[in-house]
């Protein structure tokens, strides 16, 4: 009989008291018994506090001031037992078996030090949307992913609530830096924690993705404010990527930020729209070229998407801002498309 090992669910809330139920709920009734849960609230002025204490000894509770998503990670994760640890935002849910296949996917995977599954986009009512994250075209990768990484900079990987890592790897990761990761914390863990061993991707539906007004990260349109602080913390990444590639194995991938092709084209937008708040030292036309060669050359994608998106590259540095701003979000943000925009990648969608 295998071990049973335990596993930590880290809930991390922020003014989610109507959502923070039914997460707590999901990990409480999970078909894996050997559990902990542990609520992080960071500093909420709802209600949270008092649904945490109704759980009594359910639950293991954690209420701080705030200080972001970050600082909740590394709350819960200093007094986690578990030698899996699975953090799940507050407005999202867990499906009852995952925690269950996910160990056995560890299990399974030695090597293993991640184990990734992807989330049902739900509304604010928990009804599906009909949209899955990441993709269902999108392929998640399994193994080590070291060569992907040090070749494109990045790899397929769900939200917060879509991961589940081996304890042992966090510990020389947490705590992270907690004034750059306010919000996408997970940035930083999905991002980091394929260089200390492999990944396996359960291609199947493990959890809700919640997307509702109150959400700091899924937008309709661009918001350059948003994607200006990320740009931070995508930077402080690479440079941690950097440092690690250093030092583990003795590499210089210096140039591997220039390969995120999301880090180049967030770059571009919030240099092209806000050029006197852009928080980094670049040139457009040089990340606009950058673009342009990652996406017809390192992208592993059809023909017609390369196409837009080094379309985009080039519009991106010719155009006026206002115009530039429209094409990105129609491209980007399908609630924004007209119709000739919607028939475009429609016709072009037939052929990928």
């Amino acid at each position: 009989m295998k071990k049973q090992p335990l596993v930590s669910l880290l809930i991390n809330n922020y003014n989610y008291d109507m959502f923070l139920s039914e997460a707590i709920e999901s990990s409480l009734n999970q078909t894996y018994s050997n559990i902990e849960v542990i609520v992080v609230d960071d500093g909420s002025t709802d209600s949270s506090a008092k649904i945490i204490n109704s759980y009594q000894d359910k639950v293991i509770p954690v209420l701080k001031a705030n200080g972001g998503q970050a600082s909740a990670f590394n709350a819960g994760f200093a007094i986690a037992k578990g030698e899996i640890i699975i953090f799940l935002d507050s407005d999202d849910v867990l499906l009852p078996d995952i925690v269950e296949k996910t160990v056995l996917a560890f299990q399974e995977n030695k090597d293993a030090v991640k184990v990734q599954y992807r989330l049902q986009v739900i509304d604010v009512n928990s009804q599906p949307t009909g949209e899955i994250v990441p993709l269902s075209s999108c392929k998640m990768p399994n193994g080590d992913l070291k060569p992907q990484i040090f070749k494109f900079g990045s790899y397929t990987w769900p939200p917060t609530s879509g991961n589940a890592f081996k304890a042992s790897m966090l510990r020389q990761l947490l705590p992270m830096p907690e004034d750059v990761y306010r919000i996408s914390a997970d940035r930083y863990l999905n991002n980091l924690s394929v260089m200390f061993g492999a990944v396996v991707s359960l291609d199947e539906i493990g959890g809700f993705y919640r997307v509702h007004g109150k959400n700091n990260f899924r937008t309709s349109k661009i918001n350059v404010n948003k994607l200006r602080r990320q740009l931070i913390g995508a930077a402080r990444v690479h440079a941690k990527k950097r440092e690690l590639a250093r030092t583990l194995y003795s590499l210089d991938i210096s140039y591997v930020e220039s390969r995120d092709l999301l880090h180049v084209m967030n770059r571009i937008i919030v240099l092209k729209l806000d050029r006197q708040n852009y928080p980094l030292t670049d040139s457009l036309l040089n990340l606009c070229w950058q673009g342009l060669i990652v996406s017809l050359v390192y992208c592993d994608y059809h023909w017609s998407r390369k196409l837009v998106l080094a379309s985009w590259f080039v519009l991106m540095f010719l155009l006026p801002n206002s115009m530039a701003e429209n094409i990105t979000n129609q491209i980007f943000y399908p609630n924004t498309r007209g119709g000739f925009t919607r028939k475009l990648l429609a016709t072009m969608k037939k052929f990928a």
